[in-house]
């Protein structure tokens, strides 16, 4: 998104964990919904995803030169947001950025993480969609 759809952001982050332990995520949320996947096949597809992503010609999955990269492999959701938030509040200081409210909310309730990843799909169905547009015009 830093490189193609918002190259001007103020603030550009980059977000990334290792492919292990990403396949671990999601075999973890695989097995949790009953899938018959071992650890191996998730790996294996996460890496030649990342190849994938990472060098197609239009618009690859890289990180902006300008952008922070954090590594969240050995980070909690709750540490992950809390140092986004304070690279936000470090970048713009003259922004207001609610202090731990979005992390306690999170905690307490799993509505508001999945109207989150609601929204960042809907986002990146958007994003393709521009990005399609564009190439085709």
């Amino acid at each position: 998104i830093g490189t193609v759809i918002l190259p001007n952001a103020d603030v550009k982050i980059f977000l990334t964990a290792s492919a292990e332990c990403r396949a671990k995520r999601r075999y973890d949320e695989l097995i949790a919904r009953g899938s018959q996947v071992t650890y191996e096949q998730v790996l294996s597809e996460m890496i030649e995803r990342d190849t994938n992503d990472s060098t197609r010609k239009i618009a690859p999955c890289v990180a902006a030169q300008d952008a922070i990269t954090v590594d969240n492999s050995d980070l909690t959701e709750s540490e992950t947001v809390e140092k986004i938030l304070g690279i936000i509040k470090e970048k713009i200081p003259y922004i207001i950025v609610p202090h731990g409210s979005l992390t306690i909310e999170a905690q307490k309730t799993k509505r508001l993480k999945k109207i989150i990843l609601k929204f960042l799909r809907s986002l990146v169905i958007m994003i393709n969609y521009l990005l399609l547009i564009f190439y085709y015009s």
